[in-house]
């Protein structure tokens, strides 16, 4: 009779009603554990006014919260009707106006609400990202809990962002970035011994989400784990892994990039995943090439400008003449690239050079601006794969002196306010993402070397923050043509 009834209609499989009910359980629920804490301030279960405690009253936070986990349930509804598609049964069920099928076992469905499991197919995700999971099936299986405002909210800036019309791929990849890298949760911290804390776990995500790198760089380059000794600034040896392509031939004036690995300054070494996919998928177009990642100090531990000072050492270092000729390089044709902070510190390190050194630039998805005055912060900040909040968290860590960001620690980090003059005519190529919060900064960026007398070339691509290029192909396209030119 179900079936019947069902048949005939375009009814949600999970009636709003029950959904309701499961949102006011939720409050009825945070409003008990505040009180165990003794420290409820609700208003009352459901009412749009509660105040956190030592905040201002804020009328719309369990607004918010709510339309959290209406986004949720639209995407239980999505998820239930992707399991049922994909049944082979006569039996025919109206859905959203899809035409699905529907099996008895699959009504039980409808009352699991509480947890959810997001199956993906690997081949659809970036490697870096789909190998966090068992690596031995095709499926990534994630059991999150929706339940939460937390997971609501990436639930709903996932998927049903605003503002950012993200292909599907896109929205996948900022969802399980949402789950596997919880990176606002270290911003939620209460005092800065509980936000290391939380940016301790955050780090052991993050390597737990780089285990790919073995796989992207295994049949195409051969690695060799160098100490470089100090020739720029302050501290100790540089550690590089120096990559060398497999196929070849008998060529020994290849072309190396000097690569900076992003983490907005906080995570992340000199194996990138990110960027082995990225130099994996680049050297199939365009031929072989050694790439170097330097593995730059990182804050809080250490504050700007020592990650500068590391890289910078790093490029002069692989400059000589006798480790290139080890490695089969031309120094005559080296340059410098880097991706989101890793930009930053790409950038930086351009100015610092001996103006005997005219490396080409790439700088992909740069962080720029630490006061992050941008619009587009306004609109994608919300996004996983950047989060604007942990990015501001993450300026104050590297900037801060005593506690303070100074006026002057700010204007010495900024790329806009910096004097491009002196790398007048030098080749610079700018990858931004459309619906990336750093956009609006990158093209400033863009714009500030072009008054400096650089030539500029400026990739968009139509995706967020280091993923807009996998899921536009004309973009990419146009970035590896660009990139093929640079690296002549």
């Amino acid at each position: 009779m179900l079936r019947k009834e069902m048949q005939n209609s375009t009814h949600l499989l999970i009636p709003k009603l029950s959904f309701q009910l499961l949102v006011k359980d939720i409050l009825k629920e945070m409003e008990a554990k505040e009180e165990e804490r003794g420290t409820s301030s609700y208003k009352g279960v459901g009412m749009l006014e509660w105040q956190l405690p030592g905040r201002p009253r804020n009328r719309f936070a369990v607004r918010m919260e709510t339309n959290a986990l209406l986004a949720l349930h639209e995407a239980a509804e999505m998820y239930l009707v992707g399991i049922l598609e994909e049944k082979q049964d006569g039996n025919l069920c109206a859905v959203h106006n899809k035409r699905v099928t529907l099996m008895p076992r699959d009504m039980s469905l409808v009352g699991r609400l509480r947890r959810v499991k997001i199956q993906a197919e690997i081949e659809f995700l970036p490697v870096w990202l789909a190998s966090t999971a068992l690596p031995v099936t095709r499926s990534l299986h994630v059991s999150v809990d929706f339940a939460t405002p937390a997971m609501g909210n990436v639930v709903t800036q996932s998927c049903c962002h605003a503002h950012a019309k993200l292909h599907p791929v896109d929205k996948i990849v900022n969802l399980l970035l949402g789950c596997f890298l919880p990176l606002e949760k270290a911003v939620a911290g209460s005092t800065e011994d509980v936000r290391l804390k939380l940016l301790s776990d955050c780090r052991k995500a993050h390597e737990k989400m780089s285990k790919s790198y073995e796989k992207n760089v295994k049949g195409t380059w051969k690695v060799e784990e160098r100490e470089l000794p100090r020739r720029h600034g302050q501290g100790g040896p540089i550690q590089v892994a120096v990559h060398e392509p497999l196929e070849r031939g008998a060529r020994q004036d290849l072309p190396l990039i000097v690569w900076a690995h992003g983490g907005c300054m906080t995570l992340g070494d000199r194996h990138d995943s990110w960027g082995s996919q990225f130099f994996k998928a680049l050297t199939a177009k365009i031929g072989p090439f050694c790439w170097a990642s330097v593995e730059y100090r990182l804050a809080p531990e250490s504050k700007f400008p020592a990650c500068i000072d590391d890289f910078t050492s790093a490029y002069v270092s692989l400059a000589d003449a006798d480790l290139s000729q080890e490695f089969g390089y031309d120094v005559n044709r080296m340059s410098i690239m880097g991706v989101s902070a890793g930009a930053l510190v790409a950038a930086h390190a351009a100015l610092r050079l001996d103006t005997g050194y005219k490396p080409p630039l790439a700088f992909l998805y740069p962080m720029v601006d630490p006061e992050m005055r941008s619009r587009s912060h306004a609109l994608f900040g919300g996004l996983p794969a950047c989060p604007s909040r942990y990015l501001r968290l993450s300026w104050d860590w590297l900037l801060a002196e005593e506690g303070q960001v100074t006026a002057r620690r700010l204007e010495e980090a900024n790329l806009l306010t910096a004097s491009w003059m002196p790398l007048s005519r030098r080749k610079v190529l700018v990858l931004l993402g459309i619906y990336d919060c750093l956009h609006d900064e990158g093209q400033a960026l863009a714009q500030r070397c072009a008054q400096g007398g650089l030539r500029v070339t400026t990739v968009q691509s139509e995706g967020s923050h280091a993923v807009g290029h996998m899921v536009d192909k004309k973009a990419q396209t146009q970035l590896f043509e660009e990139l093929a030119v640079l690296l002549k």
